[in-house]
């Protein structure tokens, strides 16, 4: 998977139209977006899946990867906080990012949503 692909669950979800016609509806699974800010690059991605996790290999052009900083929320579908249990859904600390030679590779769990810091080496360094 490169950054920006998407993955695509088609056809498991089916969408009856008003017609009666019966057509595939095609789910973005893996949603990503990107930023730079303060010499690193941020990544954020969210998984939609309720069940599946995804290995994600992130390619880094013209740059090695010096460090990697990651936080995450996860849990199962119908977790949710409340006022008798206010940490259920909370921020937690992701460490399983390897760096590889070509950028970094890791698994997103299902029902997730996951920022990603990575700190870069300039070219050459």
């Amino acid at each position: 998977m490169r950054t920006g692909d998407a993955v695509e669950i088609c056809p498991q979800i089916i969408m009856r139209m008003s017609t009666g016609d019966i057509k595939p509806l095609c789910v973005t699974i893996i949603a990503e977006s990107t930023f730079r800010r303060s010499a690193a690059e941020h990544l954020t991605l969210t998984n939609l899946s309720v069940d599946k996790s995804f290995d994600i290999d992130v390619t880094i052009v013209d740059r090695s990867v010096k460090k990697v900083k990651g936080e995450i929320v996860t849990e199962e579908m119908h977790a949710k906080n409340t006022f008798e249990e206010p940490e259920c859904v909370t921020v937690k600390k992701f460490d399983r990012v390897q760096v590889t030679e070509k950028g970094i590779r890791f698994t997103i769990p299902a029902c997730s949503v996951l920022h990603l810091e990575v700190r870069q080496n300039a070219c050459g360094e």
